[in-house]
């Protein structure tokens, strides 16, 4: 089955984690004390979430590329609790404050923070090597080389005992850096 046949649907990728193709791939961690998800996409799998997996929800998101965050505010209409790294806080809560004062002309800082949510997202942030419970799950922020400065993987504890750590755009696809230029700064 091609790849795009997959998408917009729940697949699952090993016992205890599940993955929803969307503007980048959505994992659910489901658990016994509520549901642990890593970054919201468009947010197309929000309003299917509390028909298959239980509440609580949280939401990790790894950066503020839209690709990743867009849905990060519907999210958080549903009841979601929305975690963003420590250095992104500001670009989530008012995302129109800083575009209205970036400078798009002559940029040579690389950073590519045009690309934040469109709309202000209620998210509390988490410090880099900071540990948390989340949906009963122990989280780990662990800070990754990525596409934006404050880009944060989360190192998650599951169910069985296995450790797996979710990294947004750091690693994308089978084994590809999603870009090179970033990682230059």
């Amino acid at each position: 089955m091609p790849k795009e046949a997959n998408r917009g649907r729940w697949e699952i990728v090993r016992p205890g984690i599940e993955m929803f193709r969307d503007s980048c791939n959505v994992y659910a961690l489901p658990g016994e004390h509520g549901t642990l998800f890593v970054n919201a996409g468009s947010g197309h799998w929000i309003e299917e979430a509390s028909d298959r997996f239980a509440r609580p929800f949280a939401l990790l998101c790894t950066h503020i590329f839209r690709d990743h965050s867009a849905g990060a505010a519907a999210a958080g209409r549903f009841g979601f609790e929305i975690v963003v790294p420590e250095g992104d806080l500001d670009f989530f809560l008012d995302p129109q404050a800083h575009l209205a004062h970036r400078e798009n002309y002559i940029v040579y800082d690389n950073i590519w923070d045009n690309f934040v949510p469109i709309e202000p997202v209620a998210a509390r942030p988490i410090a880099d090597y900071r540990t948390e419970s989340l949906a009963g799950f122990a989280v780990v922020a662990v800070p990754l080389p990525g596409v934006t400065p404050h880009h944060t993987g989360y190192e998650v504890t599951l169910a069985d005992g296995m450790t797996a750590i979710f990294s947004g755009e750091a690693i994308h696809s089978p084994g590809r850096m999603a870009r090179i230029g970033p990682l230059a700064i």
